[in-house]
């Protein structure tokens, strides 16, 4: 199978103890089998620690410490399982993170997720997100998908990325083309669903509950968002089983489109950093919760 990444793929680098919203803290992380089973075996100083820090519960998981930080990290925000034993005895999560990965029709497209503030940065500023390079055959098939949206994909990142007409043209040139809009339900509506979510911060609740259907992007953070769109798109379409599911599924992305942009203006973000902040904050909160997704999902679906 051909795997596929989009160009900026190859710059992306954790930068590790630098990075001032770690994914060690906060998250519940989940230890696969493989995984699991090396830890049971594992000999040395700090095997004991490790065995010790994992819950009982199924899947197992590292449990939290103070301040919801993974306890292998250490004071200078390095792992100390990566210290002790190397990169090779992370969990799956931690080793893929913020990696993505999807089946389609022309093979493996891998992406980078934004929760991650270095892969969002990357991924706002970088043009080229149509443009993808083959970067291995891997001995694994399994097979096709049974919808493919590749075509309708490479529409969608035409429509988007034609900075001739205003970002908010070109979104609704996307919702007339596919039959597909937020506007669907009135902001009341769209309020009461941010509502009922589930917050990792529950102040993002109430900057959530800002949203508007008719929010206008700044001009000058046009193509933050252009490309914040697109990431979602590659990110989430290609999951569609058929044609309803495609529907749903870029109705949710167009939703989280105009839910950055609402944060936005509500926030006065006047520049990349903030957008960056915003994108970071709607990824961790929507994206990386299939409960919260699918409470979004739902509101596209046909009576």
């Amino acid at each position: 199978m051909e795997v596929f990444v989009p160009r900026y793929y190859k710059d992306f680098k954790c930068i590790a103890k630098d990075c001032a919203h770690s994914c060690c803290i906060g998250w519940q992380i989940e230890i696969d089998s493989k995984t699991q089973e090396k830890y049971a075996n594992l000999k040395g100083d700090y095997a004991d620690a490790i065995r010790r820090s994992l819950t009982k519960k199924n899947p197992p998981h590292f449990k939290l410490v103070k301040g919801k930080r993974c306890p292998h990290l250490n004071n200078d925000g390095l792992c100390k399982i990566i210290i002790d034993y190397g990169e090779e005895y992370l969990c799956d999560i931690c080793r893929e993170h913020p990696r993505f990965y999807n089946r389609t029709a022309r093979g493996l497209e891998v992406g980078l997720g934004i929760s991650c503030p270095t892969a969002c940065k990357l991924v706002l500023t970088t043009d080229g997100y149509a443009d993808f390079v083959k970067t291995a055959d891997v001995d694994y098939f399994e097979e096709l998908p049974p919808y493919d949206c590749s075509n309708a994909l490479d529409k969608i990142f035409k429509i988007i990325g034609d900075r001739q007409t205003t970002l908010s043209d070109r979104i609704e040139e996307i919702e007339r083309t596919f039959l597909v809009s937020p506007k669907e339900q009135t902001d009341e509506r769209w309020k009461k669903i941010i509502n009922s979510l589930e917050y990792l911060n529950e102040d993002h609740r109430a900057l959530f509950l800002n949203y508007s259907n008719l929010s206008v992007c700044p001009k000058n953070l046009e193509t933050f968002c252009e490309r914040a769109f697109a990431y979602f798109a590659y990110r989430h379409l290609p999951t569609a089983q058929n044609p309803d599911e495609f529907r749903k599924t870029l109705g949710f992305c167009l939703f989280l489109l105009r839910l950055l942009i609402s944060s936005i203006i509500n926030a006065c973000v006047t520049d990349i950093d903030g957008t960056v902040s915003l994108a970071v904050t709607i990824s961790e909160e929507i994206e990386y919760s299939l409960d919260n997704q699918e409470q979004i999902l739902s509101a596209f679906t046909k009576l």
